[in-house]
């Protein structure tokens, strides 16, 4: 009886030694971290933690059961063993990079899949330094998820990648050699204010009557994920504070209600200042596709959103917008015809 009493003691120290420790999303094997700036690490559990990697060090006391190391800045390389470790419990991620980190978010049209888009097949490639992480959907279908971990881009995999996301990763991975990280934080038919902290959509400025807006902010089925600040807790705050060095961005379509181009500007400024904060990247670059031309709606609310789009630079520093017109179709609300507008986002980065 004493040895099974003792088997179960043991058993039952094991499991929360190895419970100590627990790492946040996205972090993980195969993941990709951003160069030039401090890398932060984060989890849960308790007692002093010790990230290593590359010959580095960051030793951090968790405070209410959570914990944030920070290891010094590096530069483009790889791969690395990243170890974790907090007494004699330790947890290891391999294969890891240190490159280009992007979040790709916004609406439809970045969510919008390499095999639905005009870009030939034989263009997928393998690419194992090219790699992505799926933030979580509330909309179902989405072929990835959070549990994927960090997926390398194969020929078999590119097609059922953002299109968007896929395009400019490769282009930068040619420009630079180095490897790219994109996280997706997308979805569809989503408005702008739902990417933002609920309390800042709250302000007066921000109120139009209901007239004003876009059927998307009121239709049943979107209300699933247009609430304010609701995208923003479920896919921005979760990941912070890792390291991002560009967001690329593209929404608008759900936001071209007759009243709402005179407010999306300053909205898309308060987006650009809380994902600056929470990610603790004072100057992250952002850059905004402009929404295309769509001859269905070819009308005032449609043009004046565009407009408004463009106005955004003007109002924030470390903010490029940049048009698609003249490089999409404009006979679909999401144009096949997105290498043209990848490009430009990829001129933008650089």
């Amino acid at each position: 009886m004493k040895r099974i009493l003792s088997i179960l003691i043991l058993t039952a120290l094991s499991i929360s030694s190895a419970m100590a420790i627990e790492v946040d999303w996205p972090f993980g094997d195969g993941m990709v971290l951003a160069k030039d700036q401090p890398i932060r690490i984060h989890g849960k559990g308790e007692g002093t933690i010790t990230v290593r990697m590359a010959g580095k060090k960051a030793k951090v006391s968790a405070k209410d059961g959570k914990w944030t190391a920070t290891l010094p800045a590096m530069k483009a390389g790889g791969p690395y063993v990243m170890e974790i470790s907090e007494g004699e419990t330790s947890i290891s991620f391999k294969d890891v990079h240190v490159g280009t980190v992007l979040i790709v978010s916004g609406q439809s049209n970045m969510q919008f899949k390499l095999s639905e888009s005009d870009t030939p097949e034989e263009c997928y490639v393998d690419d194992p330094l090219l790699r992505f992480f799926s933030t979580p959907r509330i909309e179902k279908g989405e072929p990835f998820t959070p549990a994927d971990g960090w997926v390398a881009c194969t020929a078999g995999n590119a097609g059922r990648w953002s299109a968007i996301g896929y395009l400019i990763g490769r282009e930068i991975r040619e420009k630079s050699g180095e490897a790219v990280g994109i996280i997706n934080c997308y979805q569809g038919a989503s408005i702008i204010e739902a990417w933002i902290p609920k309390e800042t959509v709250a302000r007066p400025e921000f109120q139009l009557p209901e007239e004003s807006l876009h059927f998307d902010h009121r239709y049943e089925v979107y209300q699933a994920w247009n609430q304010p600040g609701l995208l923003y807790d479920l896919d921005i705050v979760p990941i912070a504070p890792y390291g991002i060095s560009h967001v690329v961005w593209y929404q608008g379509e759900s936001n071209t209600g007759n009243g709402e181009a005179a407010i999306y500007p300053q909205l898309a400024v308060e987006m650009v200042k809380a994902w600056r904060k929470v990610l603790n990247v004072k100057r992250l670059p952002f850059v905004m596709i402009q929404i295309a031309n769509y001859r269905p709606r070819n009308d005032d609310a449609w043009k004046n959103l565009q407009e408004a789009q463009m106005k955004i630079p003007s109002l924030i520093k470390g903010v490029k917008v940049v048009p698609c017109a003249d490089v999409c179709q404009d006979d679909n609300i999401h144009p096949r015809t997105k290498t043209g507008i990848s490009h430009r986002v990829v001129e933008a980065i650089f």
